[in-house]
């Protein structure tokens, strides 16, 4: 029998949000490289995240390795989005806190 070569699909799906998932887990794209850049190898991110599969890992690795341009220019929109939306939560605690505050004035003025 003679090996044929196989392309096998990058084992990566966008959600709803626009997250790149590894596999069919919930583990994200930029949890798997920052694990690779803090040296981890492809079995310590599997021992790591249980839910990975060891093969899907080494093919996110490749494809990182192969199209590290792209992956860091996605990583880059991901940390950008991460802060935008960092910066509307506190200030909608700083508008909700300044809601309850005058409410709470408010109700003291009240005769």
């Amino acid at each position: 029998m003679i090996l044929e070569p196989t392309m096998q699909p990058v084992p990566l799906h966008k959600n709803a949000q626009g997250v790149l998932r590894v596999g069919n887990t919930r583990v994200s794209l930029d949890v798997v490289i920052a694990n690779y850049r803090q040296g981890l190898t492809a079995e310590a991110i599997v021992q790591e995240l249980d839910t990975l599969d060891l093969g899907d890992v080494y093919a996110v690795l490749a494809y990182y390795l192969h199209n590290q341009a792209d992956v860091e220019a996605y990583l880059a929109e991901q940390e950008r989005h991460v802060v935008e939306l960092q910066q509307q939560w506190e200030t909608y605690q700083t508008t909700t806190a300044l809601q309850t505050s005058l409410s709470v004035d408010d109700i003291r003025q009240e005769p």
